[in-house]
């Protein structure tokens, strides 16, 4: 209801299309809210085609980075990676580096189940952005991610260097879910090594 509403009044207005884009990206964020992603696609398709025709730029690839979270929730791969692509190339040109890196590391997941060289080459990069930043919580995930990837290539040496890493900014003010992250990604990481008991006391 709320969006045949809004479109109606939209219609109405001077400025139509743009107002139109913002329904549809704001039913894309109710929508991706109660993860109905296929519905949230579709309206955000429609913000995105409107953003494009009227060369709104910042609005484009604010666009482009919805999308390319949705299509990674839809398990899309190449499309997340083709979204998540253009808006690194577009933050490099804007130097925000918090969003740069939290684009790298989206970059870095997408690969990690492709291509791992490719996933470490992202983490990478995000973590040189993360230590001039001094954020716990990005630098947490980056030092994770870069576990991850380590794991996945069975570097045990390099996997457990970023684990301590990741540990040692457990207990500063970082949230809930991302302390899960890490306890969950180093279990999983020990479960997979046949190390139970080590998986256990960790989780304590």
């Amino acid at each position: 209801k709320y969006v045949e509403l809004a479109e109606a009044e939209a219609k109405k207005t001077a400025n139509s299309e743009l107002l139109l884009a913002q329904v549809y990206k704001t039913a894309g964020s109710i929508y991706s809210a109660k993860d109905v992603l296929d519905v949230t696609l579709q309206y955000y398709l429609k913000a995105y085609e409107i953003y494009k025709s009227s060369n709104k730029t910042e609005e484009i690839f604010k666009m482009e980075n919805n999308l390319a979270i949705v299509y990674a929730g839809t398990n899309n791969q190449e499309k997340a990676l083709q979204y998540f692509l253009n808006v690194y190339h577009y933050q490099k040109s804007k130097k925000e580096s918090d969003k740069l890196l939290k684009i790298l590391n989206n970059i870095g997941t997408i690969y990690l189940g492709k291509n791992v060289d490719s996933s470490l080459y992202y983490f990478h990069k995000a973590d040189l952005i993360a230590k001039t930043l001094k954020n716990n919580t990005l630098t947490a995930y980056v030092y994770t991610n870069l576990a991850r990837a380590y794991a996945s290539k069975k570097d045990k040496k390099n996997a457990n260097i970023y684990f301590e890493k990741a540990f040692s900014l457990i207990n500063t003010p970082i949230n809930n879910s991302l302390k899960a992250f890490i306890h969950e990604s180093f279990s999983g990481y020990k479960l997979e090594e046949k190390n139970l008991d080590d998986a256990i006391k960790k989780k304590k």
